[in-house]
């Protein structure tokens, strides 16, 4: 039996667009001699949809182009995802179409993401169907892992899903494929959704399995591909690739987070404010990197005020780059507000440092509103844990490009963009980074550690979900981890109102991970 695996990137909402990257992979199958060619989990509409998925028109709107795609399916089997409505609740199904017709719906039992557990219910689970005689067993998203009973009894397996991206996900899922094709002793063919909506970058990274749990078929990663195979014949067993390596998947991820970003919004053109830091050169890289440098615009705000813009370095970030920048000099509004609100109010250092960069943050919005090119944050995850953000200030921005990075990780991804050629001054990588670990807006904290600890200490908290006594157990010093959470606590109301932050860890800061309440006597070390 020859099967195709479609890996696209679809549009949320897109009904057109996703339905013709459907009809051409099943046209193109259809001139190949496929018996079966299987899409993702949601390829209809895209993903996620959240709200959507509870609006009549937008349901309906998934069944039409349903309608259409039967249409094309004469001497073909296809099994594609949408949202379906059963009994007044919405579920992802899998579509089965033969021969024009929709002959079956396969609904998730086990709704485990994020993204859909407001808006999904539990429907059945897996069932079975039938391609040339061949029984295949045909799952949604966990249910692959879990529905024991229609493995033994099926020829071959079908998982579809909607598997988001974070940290050592690709060589998870492969080895979960690997051992479950090898223990049940059967195919196992598993699509994915491929691109970027909102914050939720989708990995591709589709594959097969034979029963001996070898790799028979590995599509890419993080774009789009398509690939056939006839799982009855002698497949050769491929080296499963090392998929392992954070910062290449961080490099990847980002690229296509970025891309899929501005053009599904139909934004071309990026500005940015340069600092001579490492963090906002990374960003602009990674922007030229996704848009071309044509597209980016640099935003350079020399004061006489803050230590922390290095002027002469930013500088030298854009030359590297190419890219246009305007210099644009704040002193003189800095220094007339400042002075009129001394009139009332006593103007601290820290309450002037925010006041500077709340006038960056409206300089850098005036470029969006006057010149249309989309403002994008350059704070990373471990200033945004500690609130070393400025509300209304730096911490403006359609999109957080670095949000779900660590220092540490952003240093690793400079490096990497250098592997090839300059694209991060060396003055930047060797410049030590300056202390800015005082939040702006909450007040100056106590002494806080190396970027090197206090990274440790903040991934044990937020990704891990350790105790303060489990910390220390493992060898911090208790008083430098009472010290970050009280930092990290008391800068929850910040972190609510930071931009959309590109999602690359388990637990980011948005509704899908570290999300904690604002109003709450816990989280401060005692």
């Amino acid at each position: 039996m020859k099967i195709a695996i479609a890996q696209s990137d679809y549009k949320v909402g897109d009904f057109d667009g996703n339905k013709a990257k459907i009809i051409s992979a099943i046209e193109r199958a259809k001139n190949n001699g496929v018996d079966l060619v299987v899409f993702a989990e949601y390829a209809i509409c895209g993903t996620p949809a959240c709200d959507f998925l509870r609006m009549t028109s937008f349901l309906t709107a998934c069944e039409d182009a349903l309608t259409d795609i039967a249409d094309v399916c004469d001497g073909i089997s296809v099994l594609v995802g949408l949202p379906l409505v059963q009994n007044g609740k919405t579920m992802s199904a899998a579509a089965f179409v033969q021969n024009g017709q929709v002959l079956n719906y396969i609904t998730k039992r086990n709704v485990t993401l994020a993204e859909e557990r407001p808006y999904v219910n539990r429907g059945l689970g897996s069932d079975y169907v039938t391609v040339g005689g061949r029984k295949i067993a045909v799952a949604l998203g966990q249910d692959m892992f879990d529905d024991d009973e229609y493995f033994a009894n099926a020829d071959v397996v079908v998982g579809m899903c909607a598997d988001p991206f974070f940290r050592r996900r690709i060589t998870w899922r492969y080895d979960k494929l690997r051992k479950r094709a090898f223990t049940k002793s059967k195919n196992i063919v598993f699509v994915n959704q491929v691109g970027a909506a909102s914050e939720v970058v989708y990995y591709g990274s589709s594959a097969v399995f034979n029963a001996k749990g070898e790799a028979i078929a590995l599509l890419a990663d993080f774009e789009e591909d398509y690939a056939e195979l006839d799982i009855d014949a002698e497949n050769e067993a491929l080296e499963v690739p090392e998929r392992n390596d954070k910062t290449t998947n961080h490099f990847k991820a980002i690229r296509l987070g970025l891309k899929d970003f501005f053009a599904k919004n139909g934004y071309t053109k990026a500005a940015l404010v340069l600092t001579g830091g490492v963090d906002s050169a990374v960003v602009a890289a990674m922007l030229v990197e996704a848009l071309g440098r044509k597209n980016v615009l640099a935003l350079l705000l020399p004061t006489g005020f803050s230590k922390f813009h290095k002027y002469e370095n930013a500088k030298l970030v854009a030359s590297t780059l190419k890219i246009a920048h305007f210099d644009v000099d704040i002193d003189d509004a800095f220094s007339r507000l400042r002075k009129k609100a001394s009139e009332y109010i006593d103007v601290t250092e820290e309450a002037g440092e925010a006041l500077q960069s709340r006038i960056a943050g409206s300089v850098l919005m005036g470029v969006y509103d006057c010149m249309g090119a989309v403002p994008v944050n350059t704070s990373n995850k471990t200033e945004i844990a500690i609130g070393d953000v400025t509300m209304y200030g730096n911490q403006v921005g359609f999109l957080s490009v670095l949000g779900d990075l660590y220092k540490h990780d952003v240093y690793a991804l400079a490096r990497y963009l250098n592997r090839e050629r300059e694209m991060i001054p060396n003055e930047i990588m060797a410049r030590i980074p300056s202390a800015e670990l005082k939040p702006e807006i909450f007040g100056k904290p106590k002494q806080l550690p190396s970027y090197e600890v206090l990274d440790a200490i903040l991934y044990r908290l937020l990704e891990e979900g350790q105790s303060m006594e489990e910390i220390t157990n493992a060898g911090f010093d208790s008083e430098v981890v009472g010290d970050v959470l009280d930092v990290l606590a008391s800068s929850r109301m910040c972190r609510y109102q930071f931009c959309p932050i590109l999602r690359l860890s388990s637990h980011p800061f948005n509704k899908a991970g570290n999300l904690q309440p604002i109003t709450a006597d816990y989280g401060f070390a005692k």
